[in-house]
């Protein structure tokens, strides 16, 4: 991604006459139940405290191996965003991670180059690295350059303060250095990877008579924990949203006769019974608007366009997250105006100028300009940079139109300029680390408690 800085202003115009009310999709309940909505009580500036910055970092491209690249072998300069579109990328690739003799041989300086999946599986005592052959098989180097871990950086970024370098000994004595971004790198995948649909609810599910259970795992190596489900529970299946206690029952399987129809033995019974569905109250993601399609008139300047987020949801997340409860939250900034790309950073401030007021009886409109705060890529680095010139924002502005109630409450919008603005935002809780990764708990040592 692009590393300079620009300026993001919108104009936010609000009229009950033609503004927009948000939908399902775009309401900011979807990110906080207890926001607030009425315009004059809501901050024209706000920002997240320091010490709760998100911090900057590599997104772990895609089509350079993810978190399998050896980053420390490279400079700064090579790995910058703009510039490592330039190196020979197949090499990270074809590397063989070392054998166990050649790891109790190694100097200290020669495990710091090693890449972030190997050091991890070195942590844990595999040295037939698990996780470098993981990430080889989700990427390519003939994947996009803008693919990659974003999507996991964002949220272990706003949940996880930044990371300190440390050393950790395996079972076998060896003393694992871990930079700042070899933790960042980790969490980043943890959060994109393994656990990427587990915080999204997606749960394998059975009925049992009365009693209604969940899968609690993340990967294989979690322990197989199965947890109850509230029977008034809504999961959606195949589409279509259903009450867990609709769901067929497995008791069923305790007759022979019944198991044999179905399956032969009562456990084989069993497994035709289980079924994968996402329970809503297990989803600790909340979003506004719609992630964009391949269609860019379906996103941009279409009949869906103009709607995805609401501009009056937008500012509502905006100034209660910021403003109010001085917390980030993500957002898909994406001013190459291509909808297959998906950008997602940290959203840290904003700065909010009135520019007209026009309200009656009815309702009424404001004019407003903005200028939005974010954190933006940078090369990875052993040390944290929260705080240093290391660390890179950008700034972003575009307008838009908000709609007021009568008591002033903003209850839709609408974008003046249907190319700049995100095409969704969304709000990550923090999740527990669990299976193969739970070693993170460890050695994660934040900078700031």
């Amino acid at each position: 991604m692009k590393s300079v800085f620009f300026i993001l202003s919108f104009v936010l115009v609000v009229t009950a006459a033609n503004a927009d009310k948000w939908d399902g999709n775009n309401n900011p309940a979807n990110m906080g139940k207890d926001y607030k909505y009425d315009f004059d009580n809501l901050p024209l500036t706000g920002s997240v405290t320091d010490n709760h910055m998100p911090w900057s970092d590599n997104y772990w491209e895609s089509d350079w191996a993810g978190i399998s690249l050896r980053w420390n072998t490279y400079t700064a300069e090579q790995l910058d965003p703009d510039q490592i579109a330039f190196l020979d990328k197949y090499s990270t690739f074809s590397y063989t991670p070392p054998t166990k003799d050649q790891v109790l041989k190694m100097a200290k300086e020669d495990l710091k180059k090693l890449s972030p999946a190997e050091k991890y599986d070195l942590l844990m005592g595999r040295y037939d690295f698990p996780t470098v052959k993981s990430e080889r098989a989700r990427t390519d180097p003939g994947m996009k350059d803008w693919q990659g871990l974003c999507h996991g950086w964002v949220p272990a970024s706003i949940n996880y303060s930044e990371p300190l370098p440390i050393e950790a000994a395996n079972a076998d004595g060896v003393v694992v250095p871990f930079g700042s971004s070899d933790i960042k790198g980790l969490l980043s995948y943890y959060y994109g990877v393994p656990a990427y649909d587990y915080a999204r609810g997606n749960r394998i599910l059975i009925r049992k008579g009365t009693q209604f259970l969940g899968l609690d795992i993340v990967d294989a190596f979690d322990p197989r924990n199965w947890v109850p489900i509230p029977a008034d529970t809504n999961v959606w299946h195949n589409g279509y949203g259903t009450p867990v206690a609709s769901m067929p029952d497995s008791a069923q399987c305790d007759d022979s006769g019944f198991a044999a129809r179905f399956g032969g033995t009562k456990d084989k019974c069993i497994d035709t019974f289980v079924f994968g569905a996402q329970v809503d109250a297990l989803n600790l993601v909340g979003q506004v608007g719609i992630r964009p399609t391949k269609d860019e008139d379906a996103l941009f300047g279409g009949t869906k366009g103009i709607k995805d987020p609401n501009a009056g949801a937008f500012h509502v997340v905006m100034a209660n997250q910021l403003g109010l409860m001085n917390r980030a939250f993500a957002g898909n900034i994406n001013k190459k105006i291509k909808n297959a790309e998906v950008w997602n950073q940290p959203i840290v401030g904003y700065a909010t100028q009135v520019l007209s007021d026009r309200r009656n009886r009815r309702g009424g409109k404001v004019e407003v300009e903005t200028t939005l705060r974010y954190v933006t890529e940078i090369p990875q680095t052993w040390d944290p940079v929260v705080g240093t010139p290391k660390q890179r924002f950008d700034q972003y502005t575009f307008r838009y139109t908000v709609e007021l109630d009568t008591d002033g409450n903003i209850v839709g919008g609408e974008w003046n300029d249907r190319k700049k603005h995100p095409s969704f935002i969304w709000k990550h809780d923090k999740l527990v680390i669990k299976g193969y990764m739970s070693k993170l708990n460890e050695i994660y040592h934040p900078r700031f408690q």
